[in-house]
């Protein structure tokens, strides 16, 4: 019988059946407050309800388009939404997330202009309201 390497160590001996919000529910039925909530959950909790129906809407249409291979309509709407706030000499952005935080803001950073050199004062970050 196959088992899971015992290199990977189990922070907590729990077997979790489903979660909500911040509680996990164990294959026993009882509640466990999520403390250790990662980067999927951490802003909006477990199952949030938005969040589950935008996932469902999303994977059945499409479930990963890399970028620098194909254009989908959501990366192309975020980038315009995102150009509706940036400065003016800002004209591309690289998409990436730098920190969670409970305000639920979207972190992003845009790429450098066009010829501008590659240095750390050449990337600012911003903060964007969803």
């Amino acid at each position: 019988m196959a088992s899971l390497s015992p290199h990977l160590k189990q922070a907590t001996p729990v077997t979790v059946d489903h979660a909500l919000g911040s509680s996990v529910y164990d294959v026993e039925g009882r509640r466990h407050l999520d403390f250790t909530a990662g980067i999927g959950v951490v802003s909006t909790g477990h199952c949030h309800p938005r969040v589950v129906a935008a996932a469902q809407q999303q994977v059945g249409s499409l479930i990963h388009g890399q970028y620098t291979t194909v254009q989908h309509r959501p990366l192309l709407e975020l980038t315009e939404r995102l150009a509706s706030v940036l400065p003016p000499h800002l004209d591309s952005v690289f998409l990436r997330i730098l920190e969670v935080r409970p305000s639920r803001r979207h972190y992003v950073s845009p790429a450098r202009p066009q010829g501008a050199p590659m240095s750390s004062s050449s990337t600012a970050d911003f903060t964007v309201e969803p």
